[in-house]
């Protein structure tokens, strides 16, 4: 998502400030493995929450449940309280919690996606700003 690479930039920008042209690109490839590294996280996180509902809610006596507090309560006979508690820790970590803000969020951030997106691309363009970590061709495309 275009705000996490705000967001991470805006954190890692000034912790190693490069002296040549070799160090920039050594940072810019480091910053990489770490931006994947953090991103398959969240998404094993991600991943694994919809596999435990997918298993819980799914063709089983709990399939009409619809609503993400009706989810949480169910958990707790099913999988136990622990379960329970992480499900609620990624539901606050995630700073979503009833079901008509999640979709609210997800309708707003289709319609302005493509303004931090073109922002960010247009930025990345210039030599002037990137140096020489400025985007390819392809990057553009």
């Amino acid at each position: 998502m275009p705000h996490v690479v705000y967001l991470h930039s805006g954190l890692t920008q000034r912790r190693v400030v490069p002296r040549n042209d070799g160090e920039q690109w050594k940072i810019y490839r480091f910053s990489k493995k770490e931006v994947v590294i953090a991103m398959t996280l969240a998404g094993l996180i991600n991943l694994s929450m919809r596999c435990m509902a997918a298993s819980v809610f799914h063709a089983t006596e709990h399939s009409h449940i619809a609503q993400v507090p009706q989810a949480y309560q169910t958990l707790t006979p099913i999988l136990g309280s622990a379960a329970a508690a992480v499900f609620l820790v990624s539901l606050m970590a995630s700073g979503i919690n009833p079901t008509k803000t999640l979709v609210l969020s997800q309708v707003l951030l289709s319609l302005i996606l493509p303004i931090p997106i073109l922002t960010l691309i247009y930025f990345t363009s210039k030599r002037d700003v990137m140096g020489v970590l400025v985007n390819q061709r392809y990057v553009k495309l």
